[in-house]
């Protein structure tokens, strides 16, 4: 996307459009994203009562303001008397309807499900839920280290474990590895240093493998894994659903020449509430609009639609949906680990060949599924006990199930090599998916606290050593400048909905050194690990740039960015140049102006206050319930 000035608008004797006449007002001089860099300020008028900074319940911020102070709908809604998060009002340009006009989203929902714990999506045994089967994370212990393949320059090498001396590929952890960073006094942080591990505790995923090119992953076999590991051990006999792909030997995750599962190099989140997030992922790639790409508008996956079987025609989602289809962001995410290398596929399989597995097998088909399971129990099992039953007996009938007819109903024309239902396999798995996630929402004892009113004696489960937590949540420890709204993020559409309304998405921050930065809203580098292990939203995906940020101060420099929005962060120091230089050029000969907003609080910076406290060096002891509330 590229902003064009206007002609008809000038700024000191340049023309510029109006967004660029708002954008200049918020460009910094080092152009530092505050993701990357510094502690901020911020204004802090505490009420008496600090509780009162506390948010509602999940529940009751159904409501919000919007830009023009109205009450509008949120993006929580109540179904069969459950918390979802809520659904794309776009969906009913894919979904199919019942008889009375509602949209299929409880058959959705199954689909999604089966999409999600299915081990047959995998190149070899891996699903989604394999990395997310424990209260919506991973509880493994064994081959879950990866070095720190993320850092500025990866490491590739592993650490050791102090005192247990063990480390590295297939390395259990135990108890007493943790924390990696290990004092001799955990209270004083000056004391001397015992261990520093820079490896990252996480996920496995797929051994490494390759899929020739020219070759289609088809299920060549039901393959039973009954040999032993060569690390000692048997594995237990079960049937997997294996890709035709090739061992590739790999130079980090293996012992002795011998492969083990590739580990991810970031921690698994859980995902549950996963469908409040504007962004996923860490650092966010997975964007607030779906367009059949993990990493939004960077790429623009075609989706084949035609009114009627047999007129098929290219077109992309960003023209069916006109950018509607969020919150989104749950379905960017889930396109991603079934095509990741380490994730859930050996390397070089498309989405397409991922549809042609699919289709024709039974959801499940490899699994168990408990009898009194809330969504795929009962009826919806198959005769065997394993997979489910019709209309869901095949991938193919349970798509016919849900979708609309134009996404699968051409069989006639060659999509690529694939046909129309195979092309789109990537679009029903996203949204399938996105659907079933908006229902794994949880509410917990803060939230039933809220609702009866925030009592002093508390309720279940939120009791007055929890309240104490909240005091010092939203007084001393000031958490809640950044863990706000009744998610306990900013990072969630509960705050960046509106936001991005309001073309809050970047905005500006008085640092510690007194200079003013630029950063991502909702994205805070305040980390315990130093910033060039993993530079998260500062970072690239298919070499563009992630952050808000970055991407603004291209669009002041003319350049094309792959996301839509505008920001207006105002006051800050600008390059500019009266004699017509470019903007870098102005920047490097040190030609500025500071362009404050009327009434703007940075014209005394007295009046604010450091965000986050200074902790001190050692810390007291004896206060028990302190500890017991955080």
């Amino acid at each position: 996307m590229k902003f064009k000035p206007k002609k008809d608008l000038k700024i000191k004797g340049r023309p510029r459009s109006s967004f660029f006449k708002r954008a200049l007002t918020g460009a910094s001089t080092a152009l530092t994203i505050c993701l990357t860099y510094g502690i901020s300020y911020a204004q802090v008028e505490p009420p008496e009562d600090p509780l009162e900074l506390l948010p509602p319940s999940l529940k009751d911020s159904n409501f919000r303001l919007d830009s023009s102070g109205d009450l509008v709908p949120a993006i929580v809604m109540e179904l069969d008397g459950t918390i979802h998060g809520s659904l794309s009002p776009d969906l009913d340009k894919f979904l199919q309807k019942n008889s009375d006009g509602s949209l299929k989203w409880k058959e959705a929902v199954k689909l999604g499900k089966a999409m999600f714990w299915d081990m047959q999506i995998g190149s070899d045994g891996q699903a989604c839920a394999s990395c997310h089967f424990h209260v919506g994370a991973d509880n493994r212990t064994r081959n879950q280290l990866n070095p720190g393949l993320k850092q500025v320059v990866p490491k590739t090498t592993f650490d050791t474990f102090v005192p247990s001396g063990g480390g590295g590929a297939d390395y259990t952890l135990v108890q007493e590895d943790f924390p990696f960073y290990k004092l001799t006094n955990p209270d004083d942080r000056d004391s001397d240093l015992i261990q520093e591990i820079q490896d990252v505790a996480s996920s496995q995923g797929v051994f490494p493998s390759s899929l020739d090119n020219g070759v289609d992953p088809l299920v060549t076999s039901v393959v039973a894994i009954t040999s032993p590991t060569p690390f000692g051990g048997p594995v237990p006999a079960k049937n997997i659903v294996q890709d035709t792909c090739n061992d590739v030997a790999d130079p980090i995750f293996h012992i002795n020449g011998q492969n083990v599962r590739k580990v991810e190099p970031r921690n698994t989140p859980t995902f549950y509430n996963s469908t409040f997030n504007f962004d996923n992922f860490w650092d966010g790639r997975a964007k607030w609009t779906f367009n059949n790409e993990v990493i939004g508008r960077r790429v623009e996956s075609p989706i084949f639609v035609g009114e009627d079987p047999g007129t098929a025609m290219s077109k992309d989602m960003q023209e069916i949906s006109d950018d509607d289809l969020h919150p989104g962001s749950t379905a960017s995410q889930a396109v991603g680990p079934p095509r990741s290398d380490f994730e859930m596929s050996c390397a070089n399989r498309s989405f397409d060949q991922i549809g042609k597995k699919m289709l024709p097998l039974r959801p499940l088909g490899q699994q168990k599924i408990h009898p009194d399971d809330s969504v795929l129990g009962g009826s919806m099992i198959h005769a065997t006990g394993k997979g489910l039953a019709a209309p869901f007996d095949t991938y193919e009938n349970a798509i016919k199930e849900v979708f609309l007819k134009k996404y699968w109903g051409d069989t006639t024309q060659d999509f690529g090599g694939f046909t129309q239902i195979e092309k789109n396999f990537i679009t029903f798995f996203g949204i399938a998916n996105m659907i079933y996630e908006s229902t794994q929402v949880s509410e917990v004892p803060f939230d039933v606290w809220r609702e009866a009113g925030s009592p002093e004696s508390g309720v279940p489960g939120f009791g007055v050593d929890e309240i104490a937590g909240a005091k010092l949540f939203v007084d001393k420890g000031k958490c809640y400048n950044c863990h706000a709204t009744a998610l306990f993020t900013k990072a969630s559409v509960l705050h960046l909905g509106s936001e991005n309304e309001e073309e809050g998405l970047v905005e500006r921050m008085p640092m510690n050194d007194g200079g003013i930065a630029l950063y991502d809203n909702g994205f805070y580098n305040i980390g315990t690990t130093p910033t060039d292990w993993d530079i998260g939203r500062g970072g690239k995906e298919a070499d563009q740039e992630l952050s808000f940020t970055e991407q603004w101060i291209k669009i002041l420099l003319g350049e094309n960015v792959p996301d839509p929005f505008e920001v207006n962060p105002c006051s800050f120091e600008v390059p500019f140049a009266a004699n017509g230089d470019d903007f870098p050029v102005a920047q490097s000969l040190g030609h500025f102006e500071v362009i404050t907003c009327p009434g703007d609080p940075l014209e005394n910076i007295d009046d604010f206050d450091t965000a986050l406290p200074k902790v001190p060096s050692t810390l007291p002891s004896g206060n028990a319930t302190d500890i017991a509330a955080l």
